[in-house]
């Protein structure tokens, strides 16, 4: 059986990142849509890590009790590593493997913006040295508000995420694979390979040359490729 590739996206982000990710290497995609925002936009954004991964376990249940490799981008990175560790904590079932893409490793503070000194334009001016937002959207200032607020309060939830001490350190039992990009300030290789300290099984990182932190959609046919051959390896009981 093909494992469910469950998909969790960056701050700011939205689930149809990943909206025809399912045509591209014969992938089974699991889209997660998180509270407040695309179809749950009535809901509250959640404000607490914790809070929120009870949310998703309870919700994600049916699903995550099939066979299934956990992936996430940057936030979405935090999420899959919290999600994995709550499972693992009670006993529930584990994804088959965990895939990464430019995300903080937990025991590191993230180099985060500080949101309560910037105005909107200056948090679009930091995302769009990365990347994460056309430029011309900065000669429409009128337009940021809506735009910065989903991406304000994912941040403040990625600040909610408790840094993993020395002595906390608990490796998950799956295989964990790490991508990232040489370009990528916010998230750097050298901060990317301490990952490994993650790790309970098997450990790769794949740093792509000249891809940023935005890489699940500038370099996606890379990315896609990395995550299929991950898909691959656990059908034939690899990982």
């Amino acid at each position: 059986m093909t494992p469910t590739v469950v998909c969790f996206h960056h701050a700011g982000g939205s689930a149809a990142a990943y909206r025809d990710w399912g045509s591209e290497h014969d992938l089974r995609i699991h889209a997660v849509c998180l509270p407040g925002r695309d179809g749950r936009r009535n809901e509250p954004s959640p404000t607490s890590m914790d809070s929120l991964v009870e949310q998703l376990d309870d919700e994600l249940g049916e699903l995550l009790a099939t066979e299934h490799v956990l992936f996430g981008h940057s936030m979405g990175g935090t999420i899959a590593y919290e999600l994995a560790l709550r499972r693992m904590r009670r006993n529930a079932r584990l994804p088959l493997a965990m895939i990464v893409v430019a995300s903080n490793p937990p025991h590191l503070q993230p180099a985060g913006l500080p949101l309560d000194e910037m105005t909107d334009l200056e948090i679009a001016r930091s995302l769009t040295e990365l990347g994460g937002i056309p430029p011309i959207l900065l000669e429409r200032p009128e337009w940021l508000g809506p735009l910065m607020r989903p991406v304000k309060d994912d941040l403040r939830l990625c600040r909610s995420a408790r840094v993993v001490g020395d002595a906390e350190l608990a490796p998950l039992p799956v295989s964990l694979h790490v991508i990232g990009g040489s370009r990528d300030r916010l998230v750097p290789p050298e901060r990317l390979a301490t990952w490994r300290l993650h790790a309970g099984r098997d450990f790769s990182l794949s740093i792509l040359d000249g891809a940023g932190h935005f890489l699940v959609t500038e370099n996606r046919s890379e990315v896609t490729a990395l995550v299929a051959a991950v898909v691959d390896r656990t059908r034939v009981g690899v990982l």
